[in-house]
Order: C-alpha cells, then sequence, then structure tokens
C-alpha cells in the first residue's frame, strides 16, 4: 500500500488531473527498472521486483515513471 501512496502524493504534488488510475505492479522480467504504460485514461507503471523492498529506490523510481505520465498530460 506504501507504494500506491506514494504515487499519489507525488501525483497531488505534480497537480495531475489523470481521469483514471495509476497502478503500480512488480514484475520479475523487466529489461529497465521501471516502465509506464498508458492505456486510455489508465497509466500502469512496472517495477522490476528487485527494488521491492528498496523503499528508497521505489520512491526515486515513482517519481521519474511520475514525470512521464505529467510530460504525456502537458
Amino acid at each position: 500500500m506504501v507504494v500506491q501512496e506514494t504515487v499519489k502524493r507525488i501525483s497531488d504534488h505534480l497537480r495531475l488531473c489523470t481521469p483514471g488510475l495509476i497502478t503500480v505492479s512488480f514484475v520479475g522480467d523487466s529489461e529497465a527498472p521501471a516502465s509506464v504504460q498508458r492505456e486510455g485514461n489508465d497509466f500502469f507503471i512496472e517495477v522490476r521486483s528487485e527494488f521491492s523492498l528498496n523503499l528508497g529506490a521505489i520512491q526515486a523510481l515513482l517519481a521519474h515513471e511520475m514525470m512521464h505520465v505529467y510530460l504525456s498530460e502537458y
């Protein structure tokens, strides 16, 4: 739940008005440490599972991916 709360705080800080959901999941096999995909109004952020226990890394990766969301909206 910490991960979704982090995304919400970043979204609020950036004053994003995304009408859809922003969902975070951990994946085992990804080339990049994290990535974001858009499907309609929803955004899906995938973070490599090796970072799942490193809160600082998760926060940095989510902030980076949320900037992609921000840039796609503005």
